[in-house]
């Protein structure tokens, strides 16, 4: 089992602390399930960002960067721009799935 540390305390009201004994579930184990639900609906966001830009250009990101690193010569700004919010959907999926698993 992971151990975390302390970074420090926070008072929480009781009638959170309330409802959290009549769901049987820890403070502990609220807050990570309150991160996990966090990362999911961020990990879904870029998800469907990426999706968005597969169906545009109908392929995937890696062929779509070849595609661009070919160019000599010749810009396009709109699919320069592309390429980067799609570079970042994806690093950001990598990144938010890494922390999910780390997490669970």
């Amino acid at each position: 089992m992971t151990k975390g540390i302390n970074i420090y305390t926070t008072q929480i009201d009781d009638k959170v602390i309330a409802a959290l004994g009549l769901l049987n579930i820890t403070p502990e184990v609220a807050l990570k399930d309150f991160v996990k639900m966090n990362l999911l609906q961020k990990l879904a966001k870029y998800r469907d960002e990426s999706q968005s830009f597969q169906k545009k250009y109908g392929m995937i990101f890696s062929s779509f960067q070849e595609q661009i690193n070919k160019r000599k010569n010749e810009e396009n700004f709109v699919e320069e721009d592309d390429y980067l919010d799609w570079k970042f959907s994806e690093e950001r999926v990598e990144i938010l799935h890494k922390q999910l698993e780390e997490i669970r």
